[in-house]
C-alpha cells in the first residue's frame, strides 16, 4: 500500500503549501503545524511558493467548485470539504470556503492522526503521540447532511 509520510521516524518529510492564498491559508497552516508538532514533536515547514512536483507537500486550498458536486441536493449544502492523496507526494485538504477549510482540517486530523477535541483550549484536546504520520491514497469529497452546525437560542 502506498503511503505519503508527513513525518517519518521523527523527521519532517512534507511541507505545508499555502501558495494558493497565503494570507487566508496561513492560520490554517499554523494549526496543522501545531497539531503535527504536538503529535510528533516535528514542525512541518510552511512554503508560500508552490512546492516542486515530486516534493511531498500538504496543499491547503479554498475551492468553491466543491459545492457543484452537491447542486442537486435539496436543500443545497452551504459547505463542502475534500481530502485527496495520491499515496506518494501530494495531499490536498480543501474546503468550499474558509470556514469549510477549517472543518476539513479538523476532520482530517481526527480521521488520520487520531486527534480529538472535547472542548476548546489545550485542556480539551487529545493529540496522541506518534513518531510517524502517514496518509494512504484516498479521495474524499463530502458535504454535511444538515445546514446548521451551531446551537442558537431563539
Amino acid at each position: 500500500m502506498n503511503q505519503m509520510f508527513l513525518v517519518r521516524n521523527g523527521r519532517a518529510r512534507a511541507t505545508i503549501d499555502i501558495s494558493g492564498d497565503p494570507e487566508r491559508l496561513a492560520p490554517v497552516a499554523a494549526e496543522l503545524q501545531r497539531c503535527v508538532r504536538a503529535a510528533t514533536g516535528v514542525a512541518l515547514p510552511v512554503a508560500v511558493a508552490r512546492s516542486p512536483d515530486g516534493q511531498p507537500a500538504v496543499r491547503l486550498g479554498i475551492e468553491p467548485g466543491l459545492l457543484e458536486r452537491f447542486a442537486r441536493r435539496h436543500p443545497a449544502p452551504r459547505e463542502a470539504v475534500a481530502w485527496t492523496c495520491n499515496g506518494r507526494d501530494s495531499l490536498t485538504i480543501a474546503g468550499s470556503d474558509a470556514e469549510a477549510l477549517w472543518l476539513a482540517l479538523y476532520a482530517f486530523l481526527e480521521e488520520h492522526a487520531g486527534c480529538r477535541w472535547f472542548f476548546p483550549g489545550p485542556d480539551g484536546e487529545d493529540i496522541p503521540p506518534c513518531r510517524s504520520l502517514a496518509v494512504s491514497r484516498l479521495r474524499v469529497v463530502h458535504a454535511p447532511s444538515f445546514i446548521i452546525r451551531d446551537w442558537r437560542v431563539w
